[in-house]
């Protein structure tokens, strides 16, 4: 069963998951709080870098990393909800759907009401 509460703890923990990565992020790579200036021009030389995007997100400002974290957070629960709704759809194929059920049989109706 899905439900809010699982999703809501989802996206928190997803979102408390990426703070900690980028805490941990930034004490490991002390050459992070050295790091001077940004360029716009392409330097694909740099794209291993961009695994410390959380120490860096941090080093600029907290609210940032909070904000995406909730964001990012947000987006991951929802498609890991998805994933997970499809997956389980796909372990119980022959599930058979709920029927409805009547007290009435076939011959006899509701009450009349005189």
């Amino acid at each position: 069963m899905y439900s809010v509460r699982h999703f809501v703890g989802l996206w928190l923990g997803l979102s408390v998951a990426i703070v900690a990565y980028a805490f941990i992020d930034l004490s490991l790579t002390p050459r992070l709080l050295m790091e001077q200036g940004l360029s716009l021009r392409p330097d694909l030389s740099q794209v291993p870098d961009l695994v410390h995007w959380g120490g860096r997100l941090l080093r600029e400002s907290r609210a940032a990393l909070v904000a995406n974290a909730i964001i990012i957070g947000g987006l991951g629960a929802l498609v890991l909800q998805g994933a997970a709704r499809r997956l389980g759809a796909l372990a119980r194929p022959n599930e058979a759907k709920a029927t409805r059920v009547s007290i009435y049989t076939a011959n006899s109706g509701p009450p009349s009401v005189s």
